[in-house]
């Protein structure tokens, strides 16, 4: 495990910053106001996991997560969606073994 990266749950990439940051709203908008711990503009810390909301940038990095969320106008830019991936971390990447791991049901377009 990198000690430069920031572990997330949950990554948000857009285009757009207020993009990112309104689905993240949008995926905790469900939970139970008590289970959310420290509300920011681009960060929802919760007692299920952390939520990052992030515009994409060439060069963004420095996050590890275990789900995301790519807005479709990414897939335009080149290679994004393709290095967006390769920051997705496996339950086995944390110590946590699970046979049936399948990394696409971790990945979500919107």
């Amino acid at each position: 495990m990198s000690m430069n990266a920031t572990h997330v749950s949950t990554m948000i990439f857009s285009d757009d910053q207020s993009k990112a940051e309104a689905k993240m709203n949008e995926l905790v908008r469900f939970l139970p106001e008590i289970s959310i711990v420290k509300r920011e503009n681009d960060r929802i810390k919760t007692t299920v996991g952390t939520f990052k909301a992030k515009k994409y940038f060439e060069g963004c990095r420095g996050y590890r997560y275990q789900e995301v969320y790519i807005d479709k106008s990414l897939s335009v830019v080149s290679d994004a969606v393709n290095y967006i991936l390769t920051m997705l971390r496996s339950p086995d990447f944390y110590g946590e073994h699970d046979d049936s791991y399948n990394w696409k049901e971790h990945v979500h377009f919107f």
